[in-house]
């Protein structure tokens, strides 16, 4: 009898680690995520400079005057170097 109730109580404070470490791993993430929003996302309206390196012409490459386009619209932006 005494050695069923040991195994009961170790089970439970096992049960009780494991839904702890459950707990803060879930915790961790949920925190690595808002992280990588708030520095990745939308919520980082500081102002910068942004640095283009362009190699050929720039008119003939539409990505690069998409980039130069989205970065003219960016408020947060304040000046735009291209290095060539």
């Amino acid at each position: 009898m005494a050695l069923e109730s040991d195994v009961m109580v170790d089970r439970r404070r096992l049960k009780r680690r494991l839904t702890f470490w459950r707990i803060v791993a879930v915790v961790a993430i949920v925190a690595g995520l808002v992280a990588q929003f708030a520095r990745f996302g939308e919520w980082d309206d500081e102002p910068y400079v942004a640095r283009l390196t362009v190699s050929g012409v720039i008119v003939a490459d539409p990505d690069v005057l998409a980039v130069i386009n989205r970065v003219q619209q960016d408020d947060a932006a304040l000046a735009l170097i291209v290095h060539v």
